[in-house]
């Protein structure tokens, strides 16, 4: 029976997006794959589209040999995960010689025209992260060097790392005019961290940049983000910030003041296992931090563990936001609210606002991720009177305000 190609590729399509397991997902494409001639040249492009390389593993080996085989064109988005070699010592300086823990050398970069998502993150492999050694620190800057002299230029959209750069520079940025993203664990140290930043405001469609922490030990003697006017391009999204320091006006650095949209809203100050009045009262001190450094926000989106009605201090901090001159628009995300805390919130929100005193504030999201308890917005009326609207569609409200931020920064 004959299917016209165009019929084919639309199913192969929705049977690639609406699978979500990566293993399911090869599972039926190769199988696919192998019914016909037809069927398998419109189904192996879909089957290398999105990879997963797990480095130590015999799949990985057989992916990086399929890729030089000539489908790494196929490639758009490549998650390398990397493990440590079992053989190796907890904490020695011996790197692999294992095929399994060194193929990633073989992954022909230079052939993934149409790269446009690349992760790197590690693995603890039953080590833990302090056991890691040198063979994954010797993975990281392998791939730096391998990414800077054979990654085609102005075909990344988005680049993370989810762990430490210790030694790499990341010089292959500076090429890659078409990033949108990155992500890093941290930012890194000097002088790589200046370099970076240089690199990242000449770059112009680069618009989010996200830190999974901020490391205050290694950046107690240098700012976060150095002075940089076009730094207000950018939307800054934080992890996780358990080491910033309390009282100490000069963390983040004068490009603090260049951002227009600050994302916390996925921060959690002290882990589930933490939560401890000594812990929660620090919330205190890093929203005065935001409210002193960040002035020219726009839009800011916060945890509800900023404001927790644990401790007295939430006053205070909410207080210190109407310094924000410029804010329009607050998030209040609140991840997995229980049955008798929905309320109790609504109440404690409206009580805080009459700490606010800003006059520039017009919209408050309260984001509930759980259902049945509803999203819903606070809207500025005349004076300091706020009328509540729900049910609000969140992603519209998100989008609006974060391209009216974005609009006036440009404007400007």
């Amino acid at each position: 029976m004959f299917f016209p190609p165009e019929l084919v590729a639309l199913v192969l399509e929705e049977l690639f997006s609406s699978s979500e397991d990566e293993f399911d997902r090869c599972k039926d494409l190769s199988s696919i794959a192998l019914t016909c001639r037809s069927f398998h040249e419109q189904a192996e492009p879909l089957l290398y589209r999105r990879i997963t390389f797990r480095l130590g593993t015999k799949r990985g080996l057989k992916i990086a040999q399929r890729l030089q085989s000539g489908r790494a064109a196929f490639v758009q988005e490549l998650c390398i995960e990397i493990h440590k070699d079992p053989a190796l010592p907890r904490r020695g300086n011996k790197p692999s010689t294992n095929e399994l823990y060194t193929c990633y050398n073989k992954l022909p970069f230079n052939l993934m025209t149409n790269l446009r998502v690349l992760s790197v993150s590690h693995k603890q492999n039953g080590y833990g992260f302090f056991g890691l050694g040198r063979n994954p620190m010797q993975v990281d800057e392998d791939l730096d060097k391998i990414l800077n002299e054979s990654l085609p230029e102005n075909v990344l959209h988005e680049f993370s790392h989810i762990f430490h750069h210790q030694r790499a520079d990341l010089r292959f940025l500076s090429r890659q005019t078409e990033l949108r993203c990155l992500t890093l664990h941290s930012t890194l140290q000097e002088p790589q961290s200046s370099i970076l930043m240089n690199t990242l405001v000449t770059l112009p469609k680069i618009d989010r940049l996200e830190l999974t922490t901020l490391d205050s030990a290694v950046l107690r003697t240098e700012p976060v983000f150095p002075s940089q006017p076009r730094m207000a391009r950018f939307s800054l999204k934080l992890q996780d910030i358990h080491s910033i320091e309390r009282n100490n006006p000069q963390f983040w650095g004068l490009g603090a003041a260049q951002f227009t949209i600050l994302d916390l809203s996925s921060a959690r100050h002290c882990s589930k296992h933490m939560r401890h009045i000594a812990r929660l009262s620090d919330t205190t001190g890093i929203i005065e931090g935001i409210a002193n450094e960040f002035l020219n926000l726009k839009l800011l989106r916060i945890s509800w563990e900023f404001l927790s009605d644990v401790v007295d201090p939430s006053l205070k901090a909410w207080t210190s936001l109407s310094s924000l001159h410029r804010l329009e628009a607050l998030e209040i995300y609140m991840r997995d609210p229980h049955a008798d805390m929905f309320q109790r919130h609504h109440h404690r929100i409206n009580s805080l606002l009459h700490n606010y005193t800003g006059r520039s504030l017009r919209s408050i999201l309260v984001n509930c991720d759980k259902p049945p308890w509803p999203s819903y917005e606070m809207v500025r009326l005349e004076g300091m009177a706020w009328d509540q609207i729900c049910p609000v569609d969140t992603q519209d409200w998100l989008v609006r305000y974060t391209e009216r931020a974005r609009l006036t920064t440009e404007e400007t």
